[in-house]
């Protein structure tokens, strides 16, 4: 006797995902709890597709602010190269009229 209760016991725990899996591939509420429900019901089990989406927005968000943050990036990049230029331009402004005064004291001595 012990041993029938001993392996009904086994059963029981070793397959209780059977008895309370969902008939055939409708993982959602029975159709019984959608006539029931009043039109402002939600049903929430686990994972739902509000959720799904919430995460595609939230990632979607995310990929927004990183390349809204790397276009500034590149924006401030572009900044420092103009402002690099003007310098060296001015320097080499000075340059020229270096060479252009060393030359007219040359010819002159």
């Amino acid at each position: 006797m012990r041993r029938i209760a001993l392996i009904l016991l086994a059963m029981i725990i070793a397959f209780p995902g059977v008895s309370f899996a969902a008939k055939g591939e409708n993982k959602g509420p029975s159709a019984k709890a959608y006539e029931k429900a009043s039109d402002k019901a939600s049903f929430k089990r686990g994972e739902s597709q509000g959720s799904e989406k919430k995460g595609k927005a939230k990632a979607k968000g995310k990929e927004e602010k990183e390349t809204k943050q790397k276009k500034e990036k590149n924006q401030e990049q572009d900044r420092e190269r103009e402002r690099t230029k003007k310098r060296n331009k001015g320097t080499e402004q000075e340059q020229v009229k270096e060479k252009k005064q060393t030359k007219e004291k040359k010819q002159k001595k």
